[in-house]
C-alpha cells in the first residue's frame, strides 16, 4: 500500500479555482521557491503527483492543476479537449497566476500538454521534465476513441466507476511503492529542475 501521509498531505492543501473562460481549473499549491507546474496524465488528476509534490515542496512552489474533464475542474459542453487547446487553456491558467517564469513536469498525456505549453510559452517556461509520455508524431490508436467517448452522456460517471476498480488502485499502489524505493530518481529530478542563475 502507498504512503497514506502523501494522500493526507495532498488533501490538506487548499483547493482553489481559476476561471480560464472555458473551464474553472481546480488546483492546489504547496511549498516555496521557484514555481513548478505539475501536469497529470489522462484519465487521472493532480493527486497523481501527491508523493512527488510533497517531497519537492521544500524547494519549489508546486502548482497542481486538474486538467479540464478530470479531477475537481469544472468544465462546460464547449470546453475544448484537443491537445493544442488544452495547452492554450493551461497557458491562460499560468497567465492568471501571474507567473513570470516556471518549470514544468508532465506525466503521460500531461507530458504532451507540458511539451506544447513549453513550446508556446518559451519565454516563461524555463525547464521541462516529461515522464512516460507519448512520442511526437505517434499517437496510440485508442486516444481518438477516448476523446469521442468523452462527449457521450454518463462518461464522467463511468470513468469514476472505472477508476475505483481494484485493478487501477493496485497499479497506482505499485507505482507509489516503486517511487518510495527509488530515492535516486527523485534526487535526479530535483537536480533537473534546479534554476540556473
Amino acid at each position: 500500500m502507498g504512503d497514506r501521509r502523501d494522500t493526507t498531505w495532498f488533501e490538506s492543501l487548499p483547493l482553489a479555482y481559476a476561471d480560464v473562460g472555458t473551464a474553472e481549473i481546480a488546483y492546489r499549491k504547496a511549498g516555496s521557491g521557484p514555481p513548478l507546474l505539475m501536469i497529470h496524465g489522462w484519465p487521472f488528476s493532480s493527486a497523481s503527483f501527491r508523493a512527488l509534490a510533497r517531497r519537492l515542496s521544500g524547494r519549489f512552489t508546486c502548482i497542481l492543476p486538474d486538467t479540464p474533464g478530470l479531477g475537481e475542474t469544472r468544465w462546460r459542453d464547449d470546453t475544448p479537449f484537443g491537445f493544442a487547446q488544452q495547452a492554450a487553456t493551461l497557458r491562460t491558467f499560468v497567465d492568471g497566476l501571474g507567473l513570470d517564469r516556471y518549470a514544468l513536469v508532465g506525466h503521460d498525456t500531461g507530458g504532451t500538454l507540458a511539451r506544447l505549453l513549453a513550446l508556446s510559452d518559451a519565454e516563461r517556461a524555463r525547464r521541462l521534465v516529461i515522464m512516460n509520455t507519448e512520442m511526437p508524431g505517434h499517437r496510440p490508436p485508442w486516444i481518438p476513441l477516448y476523446q469521442r467517448l468523452a462527449t457521450l452522456p454518463m462518461t464522467v460517471t463511468s470513468f469514476g466507476w472505472l477508476l475505483q476498480t481494484p485493478g487501477v488502485s493496485a497499479l497506482e499502489s505499485r507505482l507509489r511503492a516503486v517511487l518510495r524505493r527509488r530515492s535516486a530518481p527523485r534526487r535526479r529530478l530535483s537536480r533537473l529542475l534546479q534554476w540556473r542563475r
